[in-house]
């Protein structure tokens, strides 16, 4: 196991970010399940994969685990839960304001995503939970509330 504050601080705060943009909790970075750990110029930083469980996704088989970690508890894998470390405050900024800055290509990529959809209304679901993500994004106590007060200690 490589514990996340042993990860590049700014790689694990954005994959913490990613994952909780997308509404997956089904991940661990320490025990690399549905993330791989790269060793890159001398850090050590986290790449997510399978992502079938997300909210985002809204997988017809998807479902909340029985035994959910420590923590976690939510009620649907649409519901949305922070899974990143606690952090300094300028660095959640710092990221915070990427994605903030990021939004119009997170935006197009969904829009030229759409023809892969079945149907309008999975699209329409996959944009406003995406949307529902920079709600909190550019919210200060939604942000507060839902990202840093949720941070993890251990």
């Amino acid at each position: 196991m490589t514990h996340p504050l042993a990860q590049d601080t700014l790689t694990a705060i954005q994959n913490a970010f990613f994952q909780f943009m997308i509404g997956n909790t089904d991940f661990s970075v320490g025990y690399q399940h549905n993330a791989k750990l790269m060793y890159i110029d001398k850090t050590i930083r986290p790449v997510p994969y399978d992502f079938d469980m997300a909210g985002l996704v809204n997988a017809s088989y998807a479902k909340v685990p029985e035994d959910q970690g420590e923590g976690i508890q939510i009620r649907s894998v649409t519901e949305r839960k922070y899974r990143g470390f606690k952090r300094d405050i300028g660095l959640l900024e710092k990221v915070r304001n990427e994605f903030i800055s990021s939004r119009d290509q997170v935006i197009g990529i969904m829009e030229e995503c759409q023809p892969l959809f079945e149907n309008s209304k999975n699209y329409d679901e996959a944009m406003d939970y995406i949307l529902e993500f920079y709600a909190i994004m550019d919210d200060d106590r939604k942000f507060n509330n839902d990202i840093v007060t949720q941070a993890r200690t251990k």
